[in-house]
């Protein structure tokens, strides 16, 4: 009756441990997949997306009681004994369903651009605004953000300055308090970011800001308004903008990705020159927002780490820049994810005996 007991209690008791351990291997495994792309596009070799669709866990008891008895012959006396078994295990099935991300799937994933909302979204939840144009936009009006470098690494790279300055000097208005971004809706669908620059400040550093970022832009008349929308608007309050896919922000990002010198001898990884001849410097290029690191043990202290054509590729865990730039991938993954639509393979392994 004991043991009854016990067994009706088994699956609250598994909570604690078993959503933790799940919750940890999900999240660990997401990062590792995320960054075995990033290297697989830094050698050009094709990416691979799956998903896990569902975790199932089946706990089953199962349990023997035994009653054995003696009677011993060899004594005066016989005396009989008995005794009392009692056994039972608790056996842990979990079935887990993957999803390969293949067909429209990943087309509306990963080669669909970030929609406005979306940079809105991150920029108006404290997310750098700065980080999130250098990540996941090409162009702002006439500036560039190094547009080849959202597809595989390009031989030859220009680039223009004017963009990272534009994007610090929106930087600088977010952390005076002086830039509100709010979602700006159009009928029943969210299709522009609103920019409004709050006036009334006298720190010198805003008026200049402001100022400056007029002139970057070529935004003529009195504005505080300026409407964020797609590459072919353009008005005195309206601002183009091209944004990057999800491949794209991380074909981006993959040129970072150091690599071993005998790959780059061996001809395995593309190089990229600047307009000049000059070596392409490519942390620089992306402002210093990320780097992944490569040895040929294993790290002892890293953030995501995974092995790679006979080495470790990972993010250092004190490199808070490149784990930040990291963690604002992983949340556009999420925001670009939908419901896969279609007849995509659905592959459901059982783990255990």
């Amino acid at each position: 009756m004991g043991a009854t007991g016990c067994a009706s209690n088994v699956g609250p008791r598994t909570i604690p441990a078993a959503r933790f351990d799940y919750n940890q291997r999900l999240a660990q495994s997401t990062d590792d997949q995320i960054l075995l792309n990033l290297v697989r596009l830094r050698y050009r070799d094709t990416p691979f997306f799956l998903d896990v669709g569902s975790v199932l866990v089946q706990y089953q008891v199962t349990g023997r009681v035994a009653v054995t008895g003696v009677t011993s012959a060899a004594v005066a006396t016989p005396r009989p004994t008995a005794g009392l078994e009692v056994d039972g295990e608790v056996d842990e099935r979990p079935t887990i369903t993957y999803q390969p991300l293949t067909g429209e799937a990943f087309a509306r994933r990963f080669l669909t651009p970030i929609s406005a909302s979306t940079l809105a979204l991150l920029a108006g939840s404290g997310w750098s605004i700065e980080r999130v144009f250098n990540c996941c936009v090409d162009a702002v009006n006439d500036l560039v953000n190094v547009p080849a470098a959202a597809g595989p690494t390009p031989a030859i790279v220009t680039v223009d300055p004017r963009f990272h300055e534009m994007a610090n000097l929106f930087r600088t208005l977010q952390q005076t308090g002086r830039l509100e971004i709010i979602r700006y809706a159009d009928g029943d669908s969210v299709s522009a970011v609103r920019f409004l620059a709050v006036p009334g400040d006298t720190a010198t550093a805003v008026p200049k800001a402001s100022a400056r970022l007029r002139e970057l832009l070529s935004i003529t008349g009195e504005h505080d308004v300026f409407y964020f929308g797609p590459s072919g608007a353009r008005t005195n309050a309206m601002v183009r903008v091209r944004q990057r896919s999800l491949l794209g922000t991380m074909f981006f990002l993959s040129q970072t990705v150091d690599v071993p010198d005998a790959d780059l001898k061996a001809g395995l990884v593309p190089r990229s020159v600047m307009s000049d001849g000059s070596p392409a410097d490519w942390e620089q290029l992306t402002g210093g927002i990320f780097h992944v690191r490569v040895r040929e043990i294993k790290p002892e202290r890293a953030f995501v780490s995974v092995h790679y054509r006979g080495h470790w590729f990972y993010i250092d865990d004190a490199d808070l820049e490149s784990k930040t730039t990291f963690d604002l991938l992983t949340h556009l993954v999420s925001l670009q994810s939908v419901t896969p639509r279609g007849s995509g393979p659905i592959v459901t392994v059982p783990v255990g005996p």
